[in-house]
């Protein structure tokens, strides 16, 4: 899967691709998180593509993290980038 500038409009493009999230083959996802651009979306949370990612089963890193072999974040995050 693929998102290339949305902008903050990443959580409408995960839940327009919800059949391909529950597949018995999910993709690995790979997408920069703005607390900024998500605040700008009208009738969204920032933390919003993080929250239908993980309720799709998905675990969230940061990108060092999981590089490195860390664990994945224990909440969404709502605050940078």
């Amino acid at each position: 899967m693929r998102c290339t500038h949305v902008e903050g409009y990443e959580a409408a493009v995960f839940r327009g691709s919800q059949s391909l999230l529950h597949s018995s083959h999910p993709p690995i996802i790979l997408f920069e998180f703005c607390d900024w651009a998500e605040a700008r979306v009208p009738e969204a949370r920032v933390g919003d593509a993080q929250r239908v990612l993980t309720e799709a089963g998905y675990k969230i890193w940061r990108l060092s993290s999981f590089i490195s072999g860390g664990k994945p974040l224990n909440s969404i995050l709502e605050s940078g980038s």
